[in-house]
């Protein structure tokens, strides 16, 4: 019987095995790079409110109106608010 994917990328078990090197994380806080633009911008103008909010407007309540303005503010505010 042949191995899972999973099964066979981790060997058997643990933890999965790797060819080489990892490279380094996409991290979002570099100005001008394809992260910082999809987290600062992409994400809260042409996902949330482009395709999210833009293609289920007439399916909204007005609570998940409300909710999902608040998102929109919490992504324009970003760089000051705080995870919870």
């Amino acid at each position: 019987r042949g191995m899972s994917a999973r099964c066979a990328a981790t060997g058997g078990y643990g933890e999965p095995q790797t060819a080489g090197p990892l490279p380094a994380p996409l991290t979002s806080d570099e100005p001008g790079t394809w992260a910082y633009d999809t987290m600062s911008r992409r994400i809260n103008e042409e996902i949330l409110q482009g395709m999210v909010i833009g293609d289920n407007e007439a399916f909204l309540s007005v609570s998940a109106r409300d909710r999902l303005a608040a998102f929109v503010r919490e992504l324009e505010n970003a760089g000051n608010e705080t995870l919870r």
